[in-house]
């Protein structure tokens, strides 16, 4: 405790010297604890002090938690079988390990699964709005349009009908949800790493409260307990 209370004193005054109103330190589940400590014990750190896990730990934790939702899916055969990854390297993604790896196996089944399901929606859209089915599909096959459709994907009109078709798909197909549950877990991970990337507080704070659940229900409890220290008992989140 002697040597944090050093390092975030001299850290402290660094940030001071260079006009910052906080300071903010990152370190592993086993320092955290240690530090949050520390910071409840004195007022000053209480104040100015900010900890905050490391988002590589967060994003291995969480790739894990992936791995356990997906057991026996089907997901590792499908991998194996398409020579995108051995069965080792599988596994070991699985596994939450080789961050890398896992990140590329995991972004490209998310491709593969949206060339799946842009069809449906837009079959979807057509009986809804037929002029906007028609507009996704003229921009999708045109790569030089690539601001006007993501423009368009924004629109009221398409989160109304995108919204819809979601409702209707998990209702009517327990295997569609299950996989839109994987799907949802990728783009929470994606948009963890792209907060920390683009120094995206509100962000990260976002995207880590949305892992929250999921480490809960995998029984991830360290970083699920720590995790809900950065929030108030009010909902608020906590400096």
């Amino acid at each position: 405790m002697d040597t944090l209370n050093t390092v975030v004193k001299e850290c402290m005054h660094v940030a001071t010297v260079l006009g910052q109103q906080y300071t903010i330190i990152t370190v592993d589940q086993a320092l955290y604890c240690k530090l949050v400590e520390l910071k409840w014990a004195i007022p000053e750190y209480r104040e100015k002090l900010v900890v905050q896990l490391g988002g590589l730990h967060i994003s291995m934790c969480f790739l894990k938690t992936i791995g356990d939702h997906m057991k026996r899916s089907g997901l590792v055969d499908s991998w194996i079988e398409s020579g995108l990854l051995g069965p080792n390297a599988a596994e070991t993604v699985m596994n939450g390990k080789a961050y890398k790896r896992a990140m590329r196996a995991h972004k490209i089944t998310l491709e593969a699964l949206w060339r799946l399901l842009v069809p449906l929606l837009l079959k979807f859209c057509k009986t809804i709005n037929v002029d906007l089915a028609l507009q996704i599909s003229r921009l999708l096959s045109s790569e030089q349009n690539v601001n006007d459709l993501i423009t368009c994907l924004k629109w009221p009109q398409f989160q109304t009908v995108y919204d819809e078709f979601l409702t209707q798909k998990c209702q009517e197909n327990v295997n569609f949800q299950f996989w839109w549950s994987y799907m949802e877990m990728i783009f929470i991970l994606l948009d963890f790493t792209r907060a920390q990337r683009e120094r995206d507080r509100e962000l990260y704070l976002d995207s880590f409260r949305a892992m929250l659940p999921y480490f809960f229900m995998y029984d991830h409890l360290n970083y699920a307990k720590w995790g809900v220290d950065i929030y108030r008992r009010d909902g608020t989140i906590a400096v």
